[in-house]
């Protein structure tokens, strides 16, 4: 079963500022993880003048895990950097039909 998190960024930089930071130092480890299967899919979307959200895609929980553990150092940098707060939400993704 797939799995999904979501995660919710506010600070006191602007978006764009987070974006720039978020493509020089998120970026190329996302690239990575996708390269390793790790990761299915992100995407990043704007939600206001500070604020955004990121949307990550896994084959699997455990793939989760694992992700979480590689970003960590990178996600906690870019925070402390932008004075950024995050909440993180994950699950798995039932289909139906």
């Amino acid at each position: 079963m797939s799995y999904t998190s979501v995660m919710v960024m506010e600070s006191t930089a602007t978006y764009a500022e987070g974006l720039r930071s978020f493509k020089k130092n998120a970026q190329p480890g996302l690239e990575a993880a996708k390269k390793a299967g790790i990761l299915n899919s992100y995407s990043v979307v704007q939600t206001g003048k500070h604020s955004g959200l990121a949307i990550f895609h896994y084959p699997n929980k455990t793939a989760r895990n694992k992700f979480a553990k590689a970003m960590a150092a990178s996600r906690d940098s870019q925070a402390e950097e932008l004075g950024m707060q995050i909440w993180i939400h994950h699950g798995p993704v039932k289909i139906s039909g």
